[in-house]
């Protein structure tokens, strides 16, 4: 998974400061994994503004043999520490089982 993200609040550096947490959820609700805490921008210079930035954090997500099969709900919130707003999102993945060719 990549994070993009197009604007953020500036100090008075000139620089932003977003975080994240991303959780995962298996396909009847409970927990998959550990809670995941990122920095997104982490005090870096501010990105012009409508300019689409891809965030040097992201996930990788290994579905071994043997796992539940089903829709895998993963949440994602992003804040920016300077402005104090968060923005969310959720992604769903299904997962099938292998086609053996």
């Amino acid at each position: 998974m990549f994070l993009i993200f197009d604007s953020c609040k500036a100090d008075l550096k000139g620089n932003c400061n977003l975080t994240g947490k991303i959780e995962m959820f298996d396909p009847d609700g409970g927990t998959y994994g550990d809670t995941l805490n990122i920095k997104v921008w982490d005090n870096q210079p501010a990105p012009k503004p409508r300019l689409l930035i891809l965030s040097p954090a992201g996930m990788g997500l290994v579905i071994e043999d043997g796992e539940k099969m089903g829709n895998y709900n993963i949440r994602i919130s992003v804040t920016d520490t300077i402005a104090g707003v968060t923005a969310q999102t959720q992604e769903i993945i299904t997962v099938t089982e292998a086609v053996k060719k």
